[in-house]
């Protein structure tokens, strides 16, 4: 969980294995949440990590990393992504 738009609400992230891509419920508050938005970062992501990796964190957004399973590759999703 982690808000991933400037309004400061905490959204809900998950990775779907199959069809291999990271999912947001974005928070409408009151612990309503919008429909699951799909990005897609590569094959099988297994674990997520978040960190400010292009120093852009003045948005209060952070970037997304996935750690893929079945290949020697990560995916990134940097603030724009939402």
């Amino acid at each position: 969980m982690d808000h991933t738009r400037p309004d400061k609400k905490i959204d809900i992230l998950v990775v779907n294995q199959y069809p291999s891509n990271t999912g947001i419920f974005h928070s409408k508050g009151h612990g309503v949440f919008d429909k699951q938005t799909n990005y897609l970062d590569g094959v099988s992501p297994e674990s997520l990590a978040f960190a400010d990796l292009n120093n852009n964190n003045h948005n209060n957004k952070l970037d997304i990393i996935a750690a893929n399973t079945n290949s020697d590759h990560i995916g990134m999703l940097l603030d724009d992504y939402a």
